[in-house]
């Protein structure tokens, strides 16, 4: 895989990333640059005391990795293809000389079993760069053997921030939910006493309309008043009107 990392000077321990799986352990290993083989019993290549940082023991093996006179370096980076990664480190050593020490070191990286192969590329990692193959501009293959493996459970945990977000989420969701749960009591509490109030005002309107209504008043029925009917006229043959008053007109006279 080629791809190019770029990190500013004042920024490189920022940049610090998780190694990819297979790196993170403390291991003996052996380095072949192509003609004789170094390290073995005894070396330590440590990535489990920070999984961040690599750092090597130049007492047990001297010879440099990753281009560095110090001996530790910061995962920045790292891509996959298939069971192969491409990471690359950052040289923490505080000068570099870009003829025997260079800032920036790519691993082609892969395991099988509990034994891990790799090879190194000053700079970026070549096209193709295979991690059982020496690099034309690599210092050559490693091998792996563990004496503790440190992985994840995934490649790459959840960084800090990640962290601080999922926290602050929390946070906001209690302080919701009990914000919810304190509206909630308050509501219930004016709503019964509003209608405490209602119900009160209500009794008292009430009974002051029955202190105002006497006795006498509660008992007066209004009796309409009585009228008397007019009396009707009715005709009658000789045209002489009589009253319905009285007594009923006398029969006529036949002759």
């Amino acid at each position: 895989e080629e791809y190019a990392v770029l990190v500013q000077a004042s920024q490189t321990s920022a940049a610090k990333v998780y190694f990819p799986t297979p790196f993170l352990g403390t291991f003996a290993y052996t380095h072949n640059d192509g003609s004789s083989t170094t390290c073995g019993s005894g070396s330590v290549w440590d990535v489990c005391t920070d999984r961040q940082i690599m750092t090597v023991n130049y007492t047990q093996c001297a010879t440099k990795q990753f281009f560095s006179t110090g001996g530790e370096s910061y995962c920045v980076y790292y891509t996959s293809s298939g069971s192969t990664y491409y990471t690359t480190v950052l040289n923490t050593d505080s000068t570099v000389d870009f003829s025997t020490t260079y800032r920036f070191t790519c691993y082609a990286v892969t395991s099988s079993g509990s034994t891990v192969y790799a090879s190194d590329s000053k700079g970026q990692c070549e096209r193709s760069q295979s991690p059982t193959t020496k690099q034309s501009d690599g210092t050559g293959t490693m091998v792996f053997t563990p004496y503790v493996t440190c992985p994840f459970t995934t490649d790459e945990p959840a960084s800090a921030s990640s962290l601080g977000l999922i926290i602050a989420i929390v946070v906001v969701l209690l302080l919701l939910i009990i914000a919810v749960i304190v509206g909630f009591i308050l509501y219930k509490k004016f709503k019964g006493q509003h209608k405490t109030m209602h119900q009160t005002l209500r009794e008292n309107q009430e009974k002051v309309s029955l202190e105002e209504l006497s006795p006498r008043d509660a008992t007066a029925i209004d009796i309409p008043e009585k009228k008397q009917l007019e009396p009707i006229s009715v005709p009658v043959a000789n045209g002489v009107e009589t009253s319905t008053c009285g007594n009923p007109p006398l029969p006529p006279i036949r002759h």
